[in-house]
């Protein structure tokens, strides 16, 4: 059976249509119900892509014959889609088609049939299922025929309209059953551990996924290992999981990370290498997969042989070239289903080992079973499995709990740590050694763990039956909780939770427990008690919670030392958990925590209402005082051992208070003034000076403002700056010399004419006129132009008129500027539009001329390609080289025809390009800066070695202060190090910037900071060492330049990367940017060409990959999971850059990818970067 396109897409319509019809209460109809099972989505209907609209719409966009034959059809869903949804909803589930095309690609019932006869030859029946990825739901109904006593199935599906077919197709089904129309991504955490056989052929692809369990990029960086992560945790420990997935799961290098997660906590059961073409018919795709099973095992020691060779790859090499092979099917060729495997190339075109089955595809069904049935005979665990299904059945009658063995005890005390729990012995604490896996190395500070609680029964009260740990989180520091169980009924998350996630853990176990007839003894830190009636018992509401206060915040309540375990934004409450080790310091705690909020509160007001508070100043000052009578520097060793005990904010309340000046520690500046730039009058006697204070404070010539500033009339102003400054008679507004005489000065000559014999005796007019006379520049004759076919100055009447003389009959041309295309349409043909200008590829349609003139018109050139029969007899396309040399060929004719069409024009026309190309372009004067007034009151010209600055080096300064910044493109050795120095020193002097960063290469970072030392010996600048940045010492660094006024901070490239960005700042601009991508996907759809299904595809990944960010910084946000400092919050407001090109290459979209060196659309992770901390910058000073 070949595969119909059409037909596909007919059928899929026809259950769209009934499953959009249908309704809960109503019962299918046979007939309808045979209409369901034919969808089959639209993972091999590329023509999902193309959009509602007229047919040339889809020309446009290269359809071939094969697309168009599919238009009625599409039309046909467009149209029943309008009709069941909103505007909204509508856009949403053609979105949602959209992305399916890239993911939805539909399994023979041959796979499910066979895996589920093998499973019940070997007595395995499942009785809880997972389809994590359901498409039409063809694993779930099969498992439905194959298992008679299934009690439970979950499908979930992420696609709108296949999620609706689902539900109507699994409406009849006799067992209970839950359709979640979602990602897998946002499926109820509570499943957790819920299932006992998951199954599915999964996406696959380079998509991530937005999931907070999972944050490694190694697996939610790719949808396919994400889909084994999250699988794993949907059963429970000894269920089976079964994926067809990708081959590059197992077979690509970069996945190794994924391959050893799903082992380390799965023991594999068997793989076979399915055909490339087993989706052929079902979904006209050609791809390698693989059928993996494993049964999650969650107390492994370690990898078995056939697990190590599962985690390598081999390379291989073929005439194609060289490709990569998992390690362990390159030693068993066994375990390929197909018929047929010889050397080939991938659905990317990539060098791989081709696998087929020719003839019925069915047939291998036999070599799949054999495969599966003899992974299960020696891999399967037969007693775990019955085990995880005992723990799934519901309890209808108290049960007595089944003791396991508990883990064997470590003796090694070498490495511990006390702090948080101090009262825990190093008997307990060692004993926790014995409950962290390899995992747990990975997640904590193993060092750290320490068992908190304990729950045993009366009847063997020596047996840990139920054990909570805590240790300190490698990445935020913070402590987390983990609860272990030693009983086969009770299963707990493996990962590591915070006091909220535990809070609830501990309320599920409570009640869980309470099913069981036993009496508990519970050990341990009375703060974490609980009960079957209650938990964490000790918890109380705190009274007065500050708005900052995070989870694990160090507060003091009732003469009780505790931390907040719970807050809640929005209500403003959170919950007191009280430390009872830390009660001895009482003291020290109301001192200390008193201290910290003052320090909060002040900094976060001042910062939001940017005016100084000083009731709160003095109150941080008289509890610093009052701190450090009683117990010194905060920095003191014994003060900050207590200090960090205040895990959201100890350190940074050490590093922001104090800062080291030398070998002492001393107050930071917060305690003196606001951080945030003081608004002070400015005054000076010197008018250039305040001419740059008004262009700076105004962005304009404001001769009032500058008159106050000095105390001069603005008439001694206007004659003590005659050089500097001009009258625009435009806007009747006074300029800067070099911003006057720039711009389109013959726009400007004209007005300062037309104004001038309006008014005669204005001298200031007269003065503008004669200078902007002067720098006129020399007009172009026609003869000297240089023109091209398709400028876009040139008004489409010419074109118009040279395509009717080309084509020798009637024929228009118009231009689309919001496209930036033309369009160029004949009102009827003749020879020269079909034959003499037109191209006839070896394969599809022939270009006419009038197409033809649209590539030279945009200079491009269309790409043909044919097909001929491949090495494996299959048709593959090819380049046609001869018909895109020809229409290169063609095209150079018709622009050189233009070129002497322009030559033959009457000389009337000739005298309107000449004046409109000079009136266009030779009308503009780069502006040039002046900075010979210049004096630099507080340079060291001595220290430096100079007499002064060279012109060069002033101007760039002058044109840094005039615009706040510029590009400085000097060449080596005429001092841009010492221009970056001057020009950061006048901003801070004055007041155009208030905390200036310079960053700079490494080799060249220490001469800059010297530079500047000498240039200014009194300027108070850091410049830390490649040792003050390292993890442990870049936090109090951060908070050193927060809360300090210096007059400029001097950092590497690689430093300045280390600086988390504002998550705010870069949802701005990853929303920009999603909103840029679906214009340019809308554009390239009108556009059309011969790659704008290629783009199309590739802007839908990265639509796709940004909404993943944008999904990411959201949680971040409304989490604030950010507790460090980001570089908004440092203060800086202006950016010097040296080696600037370092940062170059954002994202992009372009039409032309058949040009050399043009670049990766994707960009650089060091310019994006960047962009966030100038859009920072941008927020402070505006």
């Amino acid at each position: 059976m070949t595969y119909s396109l059409s037909q596909k897409l007919t059928d899929n319509i026809e259950a769209i249509q009934v499953a959009l019809n249908w309704k809960p209460t109503q019962k299918l109809s046979s007939t309808q119900i045979e209409i369901l099972q034919r969808y089959s989505g639209f993972g091999g209907i590329k023509a999902m892509l193309y959009p509602a609209g007229e047919k040339e719409a889809w020309l446009r966009l290269n359809a071939t014959s094969e697309d168009m034959r599919l238009y009625d059809s599409m039309m046909q869903l467009h149209t029943i889609l309008q009709s069941h949804f909103s505007k909204e909803e509508y856009k949403q589930v053609v979105q949602s088609l959209k992305n399916s095309v890239l993911t939805a690609f539909y399994t023979p019932a041959i796979v499910p049939q066979t895996l589920y006869r093998v499973l019940k030859e070997q007595a395995i029946v499942p009785k809880r299922i997972y389809e994590p990825s359901s498409g039409a739901g063809i694993f779930i109904s099969e498992a439905v025929k194959a298992f008679p006593d299934l009690k439970k199935v979950v499908a979930v599906e992420k696609d709108l309209l296949t999620s609706r077919v689902l539900k109507a197709l699994l409406s009849p089904l006799p067992v209970e059953s839950a359709i979640y129309n979602k990602g897998l991504e946002n499926t109820p955490l509570e499943e957790k551990g819920n299932y006992d056989l998951i199954v599915s052929n999964i996406p696959f692809g380079n998509f991530s996924v937005h999931d907070p369990a999972f944050p490694e990029k190694a697996l939610s960086g790719r949808i396919h290992n994400y889909f084994f992560a999250k699988g794993l945790e949907k059963i429970s420990d000894g269920s089976l999981l079964a994926y067809l997935t990708t081959d590059s799961f197992l077979n690509s290098p970069s996945n190794r990370t994924a391959r050893e997660y799903l082992f380390k906590q799965a023991d594999f059961i068997s793989v076979t290498v399915m055909p490339d073409n087993l989706m052929k018919e079902t979904a006209n795709t050609e791809a390698p997969s693989h059928l993996l099973i494993v049964q999650k095992n969650e107390n492994k020691p370690n990898l078995s042989t056939k697990e190590d060779f599962l985690l390598e790859t081999v390379e291989q090499e073929n005439e194609y070239g060289r490709f990569s092979i998992n390690a362990y099917l390159h030693r068993h060729p066994e375990v390929i289903a197909a018929n047929q495997i010889t050397a080939g190339t991938n659905q990317y075109g990539k060098a791989s080992q081709k696998i087929w089955q020719q003839g019925n595809i069915n047939d291998i069904a036999g070599a799949l079973a054999a495969t599966i049935a003899e992974g299960l005979q020696k891999q399967f665990n037969a007693e775990r499995f019955q085990q995880s299904q005992s723990s799934l059945k519901e309890q209808d009658h108290k049960l007595k709990l089944t003791l396991l063995p508990i883990p064997e005890r470590q003796v090694s005390t070498s490495g511990l740590q006390l702090s948080l729990f101090d009262t825990s012995s190093v008997k307990e604490v060692n004993r926790a050694q014995s409950y962290l896996t390899s995992q747990d190395q990975d997640i904590i500070q193993s060092a750290s763990a320490r068992i908190v609680q304990k729950v045993t029964t009366k009847a063997n009260p020596e047996h840990e039956s139920i054990v909570l740990l805590t240790a300190k989180s490698k990445s935020s520091k913070l402590y987390v909780y983990k609860l272990c169980s030693n009983v086969a009924e009770i299963e707990f998350p493996t990962g590591w939770t915070n006091a909220t996630g535990i809070t609830r853990q501990l309320e599920k176990l409570s009640q869980t427990l309470a099913h069981y007839d036993h009496e508990y003894i519970y050990q341990g830190d009375t703060s974490f008690q609980f009960n079957q009636n209650s938990t964490a018992t000790n918890l109380s509401e705190l009274l007065h919670p500050m708005p900052f206060y995070q989870e694990g915040t160090l507060v003091v309540q009732q003469n009780q030392v505790g931390i907040v375990t719970y807050t809640d934004i929005t209500s403003g409450k959170a919950l007191f958990m009280p430390v009872s080790s830390l009660d001895v310091n009482l003291a020290f705690y109301k001192l200390y925590t008193q201290l910290r909020d003052n320090y909060l509160k002040l900094s976060q007001q001042e910062t939001a209402q940017r005016q100084e508070l000083l009731e709160l100043r003095l109150r941080l000052q008289e509890g610093y005082q009052q701190f450090t009578e009683a117990y010194g520097l905060l920095n003191l060793s014994v003060n900050k051992q207590q200090i960090f005990k205040d895990e959201p904010f100890g350190q940074s309340i050490v590093s922001s208070l104090e800062r080291k000046e030398g070998e002492r520690f001393v107050p930071s500046d917060i305690f003196q003034k606001p951080l945030f730039p003081a608004k002070t009058a400015f005054q000076t006697h010197d008018p250039l000076e305040a001419l740059m204070y008004s262009l700076n404070e105004k962005g304009k010539v404001d001769l009032p403002m500058m008159s106050q500033i000095t105390h001069s009339f603005e008439a001694d102003l206007i004659q003590r700056l005659q050089k500097h400054i001009y009258l625009n008679p435009q806007h009747n507004s006074w300029e800067t010399t070099d911003q006057y005489l720039s711009g389109n000065v013959v726009e400007k000559l004209r007005i300062a004419q037309q104004k001038s014999e309006q008014e005669p005796d204005n001298v200031q007019y007269q003065r503008s006129l004669q200078a902007i006379t002067h720098i006129q520049p020399e007009k172009i004759p026609f003869e000297l132009l240089d023109f091209n076919l398709g400028e876009r100055w040139i008004p489409t009447s010419y074109y118009t008129q040279f395509a009717s003389k080309l084509f020798d009959y009637p024929v228009g041309v118009s231009y689309f500027p919001s496209l930036d295309s033309f369009k160029v349409e004949a009102k009827g043909y003749n020879a020269k539009i079909t034959q003499e200008f037109a191209v006839t590829p070896k394969g599809g349609r022939t270009m006419y001329g009038n197409t033809l003139l649209e590539h030279a018109l945009e200079n491009t050139t269309p790409f043909f390609t044919y097909e001929v029969e491949g090495a494996d007899g299959k048709s593959i396309r090819v380049p046609d080289n001869e018909a895109i040399q020809l229409a290169h060929q063609k095209i150079e004719t018709i622009r050189t025809g233009f070129i002497n069409w322009l030559k033959e024009l009457p000389t009337s026309d000739k005298e309107k390009l000449e004046t409109l190309y000079n009136q266009t372009f030779n009308c503009y004067v780069l502006r040039e800066y002046n900075g010979d007034h210049l004096t630099f009151p507080e340079l060291d010209k001595i220290r430096l070695g100079i007499d002064d600055l060279y012109s060069s080096q002033k101007n760039a300064v002058w044109r840094i202060l005039q615009n706040r910044g510029a590009l400085i493109d000097h060449e080596v050795g005429l001092g841009k190090t010492l221009t970056m120095v001057v020009a950061a020193h006048e901003m801070k002097r004055l007041g155009i910037a208030h905390k200036p960063m310079i960053l700079a290469l490494k080799a060249n970072v220490n001469q800059i900071a010297d530079t500047y030392r000498k240039a200014y010996p009194n300027a108070r600048i850091l410049a830390p060492a490649e040792t003050d940045f390292t993890p442990d010492k870049r936090k109090r660094l951060l908070h050193e330049i927060k809360n300090n006024h210096w007059d400029c901070i001097i950092l590497t490239h690689d430093q300045f990367g280390k600086i988390p960005q504002s998550p705010q700042i870069q949802q701005m601009i990853f929303e920009t940017e999603l909103a840029n991508v679906e214009r340019d996907l809308e554009t390239i759809r009108e556009l059309g060409g011969d790659i704008s299904k290629r783009m199309l595809k590739g802007l839908e990944i990265r639509k796709n990959n940004l909404e993943d960010k944008l999904k990411t910084l959201t949680r971040d946000i409304e989490s604030k999971k950010d507790t460090g400092i980001h570089f908004r919050e440092l203060g800086v407001d202006h950016l010097f850059v040296d080696e600037a090109h370092k940062f170059k290459n954002l994202t992009f979209t372009t039409r032309h990818d058949r040009v050399a060196g043009l670049g990766n659309t994707e960009g650089s992770q060091k310019a994006l970067n960047m962009l966030f901390a100038v859009r920072g910058c941008l927020k402070i000073v505006l």
